[in-house]
Formats: C-alpha cells, sequence, structure tokens
C-alpha cells in the first residue's frame, strides 16, 4: 500500500487533542508523517512536547520545524511539567528554528 505523506502543523501542548493526533498518525500504517511543524504562542515549549513524544515514539526520524516564537500561553501549557527539563538540542531528529510554510511542498 502506497503511504500518503503527511505534515503535522500544530498547537501541541494546550489540550490533548493534537498530542493524541500525532499518537494516531505515528500508528496509522497508511500514513507516513515527513515533519511536525509547531505553531502559536511559544512553539520551543510545543515543538519540546512533540520532541519528546517522537523520542518516546522511536520516531525520532521525523523532523520538528519551530513556527516562530511568541509569548507563553501560560496556563495553556499543561504539558509544561513533562518537558520541563527535556532539551531540545539533545532531540536525535533533526529541529529547525523559525520554520514558515508559505508554500505547498507538493
Amino acid at each position: 500500500m502506497k503511504r500518503i505523506p503527511v505534515i503535522l502543523d500544530t498547537d501541541i501542548g494546550g489540550d490533548i487533542d493534537d498530542t493524541w493526533a500525532l499518537a494516531m498518525l505515528l500508528r496509522s500504517p497508511e500514513v507516513e508523517v515527513k515533519l511536525v511543524v509547531t505553531d502559536t504562542a511559544d512553539t520551543v515549549y510545543r515543538a519540546k512536547v512533540a520532541a519528546k513524544l517522537l523520542q518516546a515514539a522511536g520516531r525520532a526520524d521525523i523532523p520538528i520545524g519551530i513556527g516562530l516564537r511568541f509569548e507563553s500561553d501560560g496556563q495553556s501549557e499543561p504539558q509544561f511539567p513533562w518537558v520541563r527539563d527535556y532539551d531540545l538540542a539533545q532531540y536525535p531528529g533533526a529541529v529547525q528554528c523559525n520554520f514558515i510554510i508559505t508554500g505547498h511542498p507538493f
């Protein structure tokens, strides 16, 4: 079966919905996650959540694009305790800062 390439553009780390969405994509044989891009407010926090989840799932082969960083969401960062000490520089995969998608890559 030919797998569908997917780029996940996400505000992961707020509500649990995007965390579950990424987990579901990783377990779906019909899709191939090519890139995870974080957006909204503190995108570095969100990249840490995505990176730690990808690394725990054994999928550090998936690169992470960090969108433009703005102020923290504060209370909208309920997964902060989980990633407080996570060093994004230690993520085995590729991480690109200030990532902006301006058009379709395909």
